[in-house]
């Protein structure tokens, strides 16, 4: 029996030859917006109640692992996320069942551990109620103006499990933040 393990993420089949990595509270959501009345109204309602991206949050080292979606496994995730990703925001879906925007200012990619999945350090501005527990990490993902929150899911490349917020006595910038990291990991 597996009684003390949660499964927060699994592999699902959008159509076919297409699969998505989907987190459990994303999975509920799915359910939730596809049994109304009217899709197209439900996924936008969500986004109407999101919490915005603000200048003012804090800057945060966090860690965790980022897991690539099956249809991307060729990619050359590294290089997609360098050149792409940073100074960009991201929306987690979170226990309230609200969307939450935070920005990723800078990211450190340490090793694949898994084929689909490797470890990393990021510096983000996140809101200070959003935080990982011992059971559940923040599912965050690159929000796409152009598409709904519920859309930005579907189509995701990768996800950022982030399964730490580091503490800090020292206020973190973009010029120091990479001295906090923990010698030990190794950097692609």
């Amino acid at each position: 029996m597996c009684d003390d393990i949660k499964m927060q993420y699994a592999r699902m089949t959008l159509k076919k030859d297409f699969d998505i990595i989907i987190d459990a509270l994303e999975f509920e959501l799915m359910e939730d917006i596809n049994s109304s009345p009217d899709v197209q109204i439900a996924h936008k309602e969500y986004d109407r109640t999101k919490q915005q991206y603000s200048e003012d949050f804090p800057l945060k080292l966090v860690s965790g692992t980022i897991k690539v979606n099956p249809n991307y496994l060729d990619m050359n995730i590294e290089t997609h996320i360098n050149d792409n990703c940073k100074n960009v925001i991201y929306t987690a879906y979170h226990e309230d069942r609200k969307f939450h925007d935070f920005g990723l200012v800078d990211i450190v990619i340490h090793k694949e551990i898994n084929q689909g999945m490797l470890t990393f350090s990021a510096l983000i501005s996140i809101d200070e109620s959003i935080k990982p527990d011992e059971e559940r990490a923040i599912t965050g993902f690159v929000c796409y103006g152009d598409m709904s929150s519920y859309e930005n899911i579907l189509n995701r490349i990768f996800i950022l499990s982030i399964e730490e917020i580091h503490e800090n006595k020292v206020q973190l910038t973009e010029d120091n933040w990479k001295d906090f990291l923990n010698p030990q990991w190794e950097v692609v």
